[in-house]
């Protein structure tokens, strides 16, 4: 009895160091980050077809462990102009839980911070939040691609819908 919150507290740590490594075992390793944020909410298998489509076109396993993985990171958020839409398609009564709308704006804001993502799909109105207060997260597509494709938006992005890639089944 006189040692019991010592074992406790030791087996405590030993489970919690076992459950965080076979965590980190299991998980892939991403070759890639692909972020979106838009008003579209994916399913599950969606963000898989998603997932396929970018390891398909992934020119090379960038981590060299003979598989290619990219990482979907998804963040579902409205802008002013998609709430006022949706309250006045809905009898004066909106839909979109605006608490819930706030966080995933202020969780993009966290999560790009950090800089890991390497291509991002975003909704016009997020790609004109992201182009006028987060400017330096992007970068032109000539330093990228060597110069600016034909259809190019503008000189940092390109429309998924003017993409051989939009009208993949």
């Amino acid at each position: 009895y006189h040692y019991k919150w010592h074992t406790i507290i030791a087996l405590f740590v030993i489970i919690l160091v076992v459950f965080i490594v076979s965590q980190q075992v299991g998980d892939p390793k991403q070759d890639t980050v692909v972020t979106y944020c838009g008003s579209y909410g994916f399913l599950s298998e969606e963000t898989e077809d998603l997932r396929e489509a970018f390891n398909r076109i992934m020119p090379e396993d960038f981590d060299g462990n003979g598989e290619k993985y990219t990482e979907i990171v998804r963040y579902q958020f409205y802008s002013e102009e998609e709430l006022i839409a949706d309250k006045e398609a809905n009898d004066g009564v909106g839909t979109v839980n605006l608490a819930y709308n706030a966080k995933q704006l202020s969780d993009f804001n966290s999560f790009v911070s950090f800089g890991e993502c390497s291509v991002y799909i975003l909704s016009e109105d997020m790609y004109e939040y992201v182009k006028t207060n987060k400017s330096e997260l992007l970068k032109p597509l000539a330093d990228i691609l060597g110069s600016a494709p034909d259809k190019a938006y503008d000189e940092y992005a390109i429309r998924l819908k003017d993409t051989p890639y939009y009208a993949m089944e």
